[in-house]
């Protein structure tokens, strides 16, 4: 019982497919069996991470965006040392990319596209930094306000709130939530996209599935503004003779990848009126179930190695995906609760 090998063993399978699996995926076959199956120290092991995360993006012209998981890391390493609750998010992106490709070779008969799969998968964290300082910095007004009241000045107050301002206003005009609303509506969804944005604004609670989403498409959107300006929906080339910066690749790619990440941590609650559907939207059906499957080899200082891959096995048994883990009761609850309250998936089964 080993995740990672049963995994693997799906890359070395010549009956699966007659050509590399990973090809469409951006990735070699070695690199992947040397993350999944080496044996080294988890700080070794991130920057592993990173250099493959790298070499995917670069490939696609993307490279910019790796400086944003990057900085994760860094941030990362730090927190992970002030707060225990805290787990790796650098890791578990490229984890919840591989067992993305499994699940969607191996179980998805509607697959997600390989390229929008690489952005979603690889980068639907890279704004949790925004998330970690609240919960670090926002406990600070609290004893503040505490002690004002012990004091006897209950109504001398103060707040704090995170918040990135002027992420939903792309170039020429265009809103970013608009994009991602209109996305959200084709895959049958009923979410309410600006206002559930705008009252984790008022809050002043961040979300990083909402921000990340933002930001994946902010930087994006320049970096198609920079190489076809004039958004023209044929094939552009720019600096790279191998890169095309069509537009219809922004509206079609781009936007369904960040639409995917936007919605991919939302609450329960906005998926009571329809949950995502495989076939309708296979990529953001993968990403939520990737995204909640992946608990091993996640450390936090509590359990400085994560769950170990022993734990966990999956397997397609007859058309129901089978996910084994020797953890807790509890934590399989809050893991299928997660799972069956926004996807419509009674073929799934948590042992």
């Amino acid at each position: 019982m080993n995740i990672n090998k049963t995994i693997q063993r799906l890359i070395l399978d010549p009956t699966h497919r007659p050509f590399d699996l990973y090809a469409e995926y951006g990735c070699f076959r070695e690199e992947i069996e040397d993350f999944l199956l080496g044996q080294r120290n988890f700080e070794d092991r991130q920057q592993k991470a990173i250099e493959i995360i790298e070499g995917i993006l670069t490939y696609h012209g993307k490279e910019d965006l790796l400086k944003n998981l990057t900085e994760l890391a860094r941030i990362e390493h730090v927190i992970i040392e002030l707060e225990a609750r805290f787990r790796d998010h650098v890791v578990h992106a490229l984890n919840s990319f591989i067992l993305g490709i499994y699940i969607n070779e191996s179980w998805m008969a509607q697959k997600a596209n390989c390229f929008q799969w690489k952005l979603a998968g690889l980068l639907h964290d890279v704004a949790y930094p925004a998330e970690i300082s609240y919960s670090i910095l926002g406990s600070l007004p609290g004893t503040l306000n505490r002690k004002a009241e012990e004091l006897g000045f209950p109504l001398h107050r103060i707040s704090y709130a995170a918040r990135l301002d002027g992420l939903e206003q792309l170039l020429n005009g265009v809103n970013a939530l608009d994009l991602i609303q209109k996305r959200v509506y084709e895959w049958g969804l009923q979410i309410k996209v600006h206002d559930e944005y705008f009252q984790m604004v008022r809050r002043g609670i961040p979300c990083h599935g909402m921000y990340t989403g933002l930001c994946v498409l902010w930087v994006l959107d320049m970096m198609y503004e920079k190489n076809n300006p004039g958004r023209r929906h044929e094939d552009v080339r720019a600096v790279m003779p191998y890169l095309s910066w069509n537009q219809e690749y922004f509206e079609r790619d781009i936007v369904s990848a960040c639409a995917a990440i936007f919605i991919h941590n939302l609450p329960s609650h906005c998926f009571r009126s329809a949950k995502i559907n495989r076939e309708r939207s296979p990529l953001a059906f993968l990403l939520r179930l990737s995204d909640e499957l992946q608990d091993w080899e996640r450390p936090s200082r509590q359990n400085p190695n994560g769950e170990s891959a022993n734990n966990f096995d999956i397997e397609n048994e007859q058309g129901i995906l089978t996910l084994r883990a020797i953890i807790s009761e509890e934590k399989k609850c809050r893991m299928r609760e997660k799972i069956f309250s926004t996807l419509d998936a009674p073929d799934i089964r948590i042992l």
